[in-house]
């Protein structure tokens, strides 16, 4: 949740989740079961339902023509998705009784209702998983998103745990007995769970190329996409277009499993609620919501027409940012008069990093210290002008 309203598609769906996961059966009931007395619009029980007025008519239409309100709920619960594809019930791995179908059903009109409510109010989520807020009173732009470090190695984290349904792990282990592709076991195993070169030996070009050589596809375009993003957050030389197609590389493979429908219906107000976002690619819940959030923060940075953003700008949490400057001048070891003394340094470096003028918010080179003046674009290579 953002400040003012939510900011995560993923968010609302999780809240919707809840809300219905407390109401009870009698309620349930009342708000898809029209009310006898009103005619010749038929109307839901309960005043609160979410459910269409069209919805509520057929209902009531299905039960003059005798059929049961069991088998009514059955045929609303099949068109929560389009057709084709699998339902996800409300709980995993166990078939859904009446009441579960009838959270099912009213928790998938209630989050669509509440999609296209806010992009009425100008807030399109039923576009972006991610949309920013904007402030109140200087109605600029405030991006919230987590660093792309700590992402990347959580990341790494669910790949040794598993990763995506249909990947093999013991082919990672086939991949580390292969020199070329510079695998090692501690970074096989996550005995380094903070060492972003263990990642990267993990998602690198040469487990690529020998997961490609092998012709295993799944693993191959897991670990290109997550690669790729990689870069697109960290590379110099990539131009805007190339990080732009890196980023909607990694999305698109979270859609195929979250949303498979998204290549023909791409309205993120018909996602399933029931689909759990923890397991998407073997993902952490709170990975998922971050990894999305990153990719369309950017992306929506891209599309606002400013200068070229540094693409580790404005990423790490501002608690860690003043504790690492404050480190950086002071050392590990150190008396509070030491403190004192650098304190008024510290707020000064810190400033320039909320500064909205300055053309990168830091530069990571020897040191962490912010840099006030011109640098070279991102976007080229080190050595070109």
């Amino acid at each position: 949740m953002g400040y003012t309203r939510p900011v995560s598609v993923l968010r609302i769906k999780s809240t919707v989740k809840d809300k219905y996961s407390r109401m009870s059966v009698k309620k349930l009931l009342m708000m898809i079961t029209p009310d006898d007395n009103c005619d010749p619009a038929p109307i839901a029980q309960e005043p609160t339902s979410p459910v269409p007025q069209e919805v509520i008519c057929e209902v009531a239409s299905l039960q003059k023509s005798g059929l049961s309100l069991e088998d009514i709920v059955s045929r609303l619960r099949c068109r929560t998705v389009p057709t084709g594809y699998p339902i996800h019930p409300w709980r995993a791995d166990e078939d859904e009784e009446l009441p579960d179908k009838l959270r099912s059903i009213l928790a998938q009109y209630e989050f669509a209702k509440t999609i296209k409510s806010w992009d009425a109010k100008g807030v399109p989520f039923s576009t972006y998983l991610y949309v920013p807020e904007v402030h109140p009173i200087l109605k600029t732009v405030f991006h919230e998103r987590e660093d792309e470090g700590h992402v990347y190695k959580r990341m790494g984290e669910s790949t040794r745990k598993g990763g995506p349904d249909k990947m093999k792990t013991e082919r990672y282990t086939e991949a580390l007995y292969d020199p070329s592709t510079n695998l090692t076991y501690p970074a096989l195993t996550g005995q380094r769970k903070q060492s972003i070169r263990d990642v990267e030996a993990l998602f690198s070009k040469g487990v690529e190329d020998f997961m490609k050589r092998k012709g295993y596809k799944v693993e191959e375009e897991y670990i290109r996409a997550i690669r790729r993003w990689r870069l697109a957050c960290d590379q110099r030389g990539l131009t805007q277009l190339q990080r732009c197609h890196y980023n909607y590389e990694l999305l698109c493979l979270l859609l195929s499993d979250l949303m498979p429908w998204y290549k023909d219906i791409y309205d993120f107000s018909t996602l399933e609620v029931t689909r759990p976002t923890k397991g998407v690619l073997g993902l952490t819940r709170e990975t998922v919501i971050a990894l999305t959030t990153n990719i369309e923060s950017r992306e929506w940075r891209r599309r606002e027409n400013r200068d070229p953003e540094h693409p580790r700008a404005s990423t790490t949490d501002d608690v860690e940012c003043i504790f690492s400057i404050m480190r950086d001048m002071v050392g590990n070891h150190f008396t509070l008069q030491c403190v004192k003394y650098n304190w008024r340094k510290v707020c000064n470096e810190f400033m320039k990093r909320l500064d909205p003028s300055l053309p990168f918010y830091y530069h990571t080179s020897t040191h962490d210290r912010f840099y006030e003046g011109d640098r070279p674009s991102f976007d080229e290579k080190r050595g070109t002008s």
